[in-house]
């Protein structure tokens, strides 16, 4: 069985001192979903305050009470049978980098899917 291939291209946003990931998930060179995930210092920018309430997930716990690194999920399409396998392969890359929360700017429930 052929796995699902990841490919990421970093870009850097200077007014935002932010970097973004963007990621395709394929698999046989044929594109099954795509996500932009914006990466920051959770104590950079106090707009980040209004995701208080938008659902998040935590990678690494014990980061809880230190100031860590925070992403956030702008733009996610992926095919619904793909899903759950592009999501892990995601949170697995951030948690390398030392992702502490992931917010989504969308629903978790209701990711698009193409």
């Amino acid at each position: 069985m052929n796995e699902l291939e990841m490919k990421i291209e970093p870009s850097f946003v200077e007014e935002d001192l932010a970097i973004v990931f963007s990621f395709d998930f394929m698999r046989f060179s044929k594109k099954m979903g795509e996500a932009v995930v914006y990466t920051f210092s959770e104590t950079q920018d106090p707009s980040w305050e209004s995701f208080s309430s938008t659902e998040y997930i935590e990678l690494m716990p014990a980061l809880k009470n230190q100031n860590g690194k925070i992403a956030v999920i702008h733009d996610i399409t992926i095919l619904e049978e793909y899903k759950k396998q592009s999501m892990n392969k995601m949170f697995h890359f951030l948690k390398i980098i030392g992702i502490s929360k992931v917010y989504f700017l969308q629903s978790k429930s209701n990711v698009a899917v193409i």
